[in-house]
């Protein structure tokens, strides 16, 4: 107003003007220098205006700044952590000893016995073998298409001390774990070929989770992460990012990422849905202020830097990352313990 008086929206008396270099006196509260117009510029504001305005400062410190990516993610059992059990020959299964899906077996475990023509004709061929030529070249093949065949040498070599072929031979766990999938039962005919058994080791589990394209250039293999389960909140699993997929989903424009977490007590299991944070960048000795005090103009931001009290200064000045906790990096222009608001 050019006349003093009372604000006619909230009734506060006004505050007399105070001229700027130039003698202008166009009603605003606050004078600006000329330099202002190329970006670098003073700003004069009284200090009752200031106050009753409500204005924050904050200083430029140096700490560490952490830019995390939260997302959704579900479990899964890891790919190189399961085994599946198939036969090289065919045959009629006469005996199982794991039966259920589920059930937890060790290495070397017996899972079922089976009866295969074709089995007991190598044996023969390989017992004929020995006691016509010993340890010859017949006998040395024969014994590797059994070898190949994937019998043991503990197996062959019992084969040779009973000289006589076994009418059914007994299938063993490839490694420890759990079973996952199983499509055998007793007295079914199996063909070569047909997996009979998935087994996986739950020790270790994959989260498979999706980005979206603007934080994809942000996620690293090795990146540290944490996870949490709806049903558990405030219970954290640490982990890591393990692989990032080299392309973008085309329909949702989002990054697949996979991440590794050790499973203590099983208490992870694969289906669960699970929300995931990702350390995607970190910095130890950054200049930061707080994220507020950055006015967007256009294609360049802007802050005002405290000189003294009621006097500030307008710095273009570029931002790095913009970190968790309202805190963005400064790259240049600010030393740390200068005042910005």
């Amino acid at each position: 107003q050019e006349e003093p008086g009372s604000c006619p929206i909230c009734g506060m008396d006004l505050t007399p003007m105070h001229a700027g270099p130039r003698g202008d006196s166009s009603g605003a509260t606050a004078a600006v220098t000329p330099a202002m117009a190329d970006g670098e510029g003073g700003l004069e504001i009284d200090p009752v205006v200031v106050q009753n305005m409500g204005v924050r400062t904050a200083p430029v410190v140096r700490g560490s700044l952490v830019r995390h990516v939260r997302t959704l993610g579900e479990i899964e059992v890891a790919e190189d952590q399961i085994s599946v059990v198939n036969l090289r020959y065919s045959g009629w299964v006469e005996a199982i000893h794991v039966d259920q899906t589920g059930e937890e077996v060790r290495r070397g475990q017996a899972l079922f016995d089976i009866y295969s023509p074709e089995l007991v004709a190598a044996q023969e061929e390989y017992l004929l073998a020995l006691r016509s030529d010993q340890d010859g070249p017949l006998t040395r093949s024969t014994r590797r298409k059994l070898e190949l065949w994937e019998l043991s040498g503990r197996q062959i070599d019992a084969l040779a001390k009973a000289g006589e072929a076994a009418r059914t031979m007994t299938i063993h766990a490839p490694r420890a774990g759990y079973v996952l999938h199983k499509t055998v039962v007793e007295g079914a005919r199996v063909t070569a070929g047909s997996d009979l058994y998935r087994i996986g080791d739950l020790a270790t589990i994959w989260v498979l989770a999706e980005v979206y394209e603007f934080d994809a250039p942000w996620i690293g293999e090795g990146q540290s992460a944490t996870m949490e389960l709806s049903f558990a909140p405030g219970e954290t699993y640490a982990g890591h990012v393990s692989y990032v997929y080299p392309t973008l989903s085309e329909v949702s424009r989002t990054l697949k990422v996979r991440l590794e977490f050790e499973n203590p007590g099983l208490a992870l299991r694969p289906g669960m849905f699970a929300t995931v944070r990702i350390e995607a960048q970190r910095r130890d000795d950054a200049l930061t202020i707080p994220t507020e005090a950055i006015l967007h103009g256009g294609d360049h931001q802007t802050v005002f830097a405290v000189e003294s009290l009621g006097h500030s200064r307008s710095q273009r000045v570029p931002n790095g990352l913009a970190g968790d906790g309202r805190q963005t990096e400064r790259l240049s222009g600010l030393e740390g313990g200068a005042a910005g608001g």
